[in-house]
């Protein structure tokens, strides 16, 4: 439970640190546009979204890649991928009394 509250962590930090470069920017030209995960994740190795495409789709199927995965996860504001799923495993793995 203890790796699960770190990774939780360690998702919300990211989460807010991207939500916060949005906020600066907000702050600089007064339109919010966050990053978008595909692009984020482009920025940071542009050959690894093309693997995880492959991947995907070898694992998956082309239909649920095109259908669901594109539009809604890659298409996502790069914060609430992690911020969603930090609260989750926050929520999963915090203490019970």
């Amino acid at each position: 439970m203890i790796v699960f509250r770190i990774l939780a962590w360690l998702l919300l930090l990211a989460g807010i640190g991207i939500f916060g470069h949005a906020a600066v920017e907000l702050l600089k030209t007064g339109a919010f546009e966050p990053v978008v995960f595909a692009q984020l994740w482009f920025s940071i190795d542009q050959s690894s979204q093309l693997g995880a495409n492959h991947f995907l789709e070898q694992t998956f199927g082309a239909d649920i890649q095109q259908s669901f995965l594109i539009p809604y996860f890659w298409g996502a504001a790069a914060y609430a991928v992690f911020l969603v799923p930090g609260v989750l495993l926050w929520m999963i793995s915090r203490p019970r009394d």
